[in-house]
């Protein structure tokens, strides 16, 4: 069984119909990158997996469990949108860091939000879990630094411990390098391969297709919201069986 599943998922806002009855899986332990061109409804894809928008229709599987099954006909309250959101961990184009907070403070506020006011020792674990994200990133002497003394690199690299500091079972990677310049991208990139090889379970909508072809288990070629082409990225890349595929990437080649 797979550890996420993905049936038939479905999105429109207005006329415009986003997501076309997409279907993926993805084993536990292995990276799926998204690419395709602008406007294929990645983006939307990966907001609907984390509840920041509801999909019109298909279900969603986590581990075995259904978390959203639009058949039910019955929506989401907040309650259950922010249980479902646990399972993930997103890391945004934008970094979406507080300015008013430390790298530290970014990475902890979430779990000491859900612990409350628990008693000081948990306060001061969280703490410490917060300082070995960061030095896991790359930032061990970053921790008392605020995001405006950071550079996009950096800034990045805050975010994706602070999506790992809720332990989530997916992660998942909305183009995590277009804010950044080409001199910073290979910083971020370098956390992203660690994680695939530490067994991290991951879906990365990425425009860098050297990475995707050497950190990917699958490859998800989605154009018009709807999936073109999947495989292997030694498929996908080496020889697509798709024409839309071969014309995507014979683009990127030439630009």
């Amino acid at each position: 069984m797979a550890f996420l599943e993905v049936k038939d998922l479905k999105k429109s806002f207005g006329g415009a119909e986003v997501l076309r009855g997409l279907s993926f899986s993805l084993e536990q332990g292995q990276t799926l990158s998204v690419i395709g061109p602008s406007g294929g409804g990645k983006t939307t894809l990966l907001r609907c997996l984390n509840f920041l928008e509801t999909a019109d229709g298909g279900r969603i599987a986590v581990a075995g469990e259904t978390i959203f099954d639009a058949s039910r006909g019955v929506g989401l309250s907040e309650a259950e949108r922010r249980k479902n959101r646990l399972h993930f961990g997103l890391v945004f184009q934008s970094f979406n860091l507080f300015p008013q907070y430390t790298a530290l403070e970014n990475v902890t506020l979430a779990p000491r939000l859900l612990a409350g006011t628990r008693e000081r020792e948990r306060l001061a674990e969280i703490e410490a879990e917060g300082a070995a994200l960061l030095k896991r990133v790359g930032l061990g002497e970053k921790l008392r630094s605020y995001p405006h003394q950071l550079s996009g690199g950096q800034q990045q690299r805050v975010a994706i411990a602070r999506a790992l500091a809720l332990r989530p079972e997916v992660l998942f990677f909305d183009e995590p390098t277009s804010a950044l310049d080409p001199e910073l991208t290979g910083e971020v990139l370098r956390v992203i391969r660690q994680l695939a090889e530490e067994g991290a379970t991951m879906v990365v909508v990425t425009h860098e297709m050297r990475f995707a072809a050497a950190v990917s288990s699958q490859v998800l070629f989605i154009d018009g919201g709807a999936v073109a082409e999947a495989g292997p990225p030694e498929q996908i890349f080496g020889s697509p069986r798709e024409e839309r595929t071969r014309r995507f990437l014979s683009q990127l080649a030439d630009g």
